[in-house]
């Protein structure tokens, strides 16, 4: 069936997710929409999408408590930091790696 999605195997790649989207629209849904468009056997880790707005501080203390437990991949952290009328999203991608 065309865009059946292969289930994720043990070595498929990590991409979490911290946000401020909230879950009341289809912000996250684009967002795994676009991974998965671009990685079909991606695992998704929603960390969470509750930091409340333009809590920048409130997101790097999430990020800080949970980093230690996400596998290795790339770990997606925006937030609104409300820097002006026109602010651009603040953007950050980290990627981790343990030596076995």
């Amino acid at each position: 069936m065309t865009g059946e999605r292969t289930p994720p195997g043990p070595g498929a790649p990590v991409v979490s997710l911290l946000t401020d989207y909230g879950v009341r629209d289809e912000l996250v849904g684009v967002c795994h929409a676009v991974i998965l468009g671009i990685c079909p056997t991606a695992r998704i880790v929603d960390v969470t999408h509750g930091v409340p707005r333009h809590a920048v501080r409130s997101a790097a203390v999430v990020l800080r408590n949970v980093i230690g437990y996400l596998p290795s991949g790339v770990h997606v952290v925006v937030v609104d930091p409300r820097w002006g009328p026109s602010a651009a999203r603040w953007r950050s991608g980290a990627r981790t790696g343990r030596s076995s």
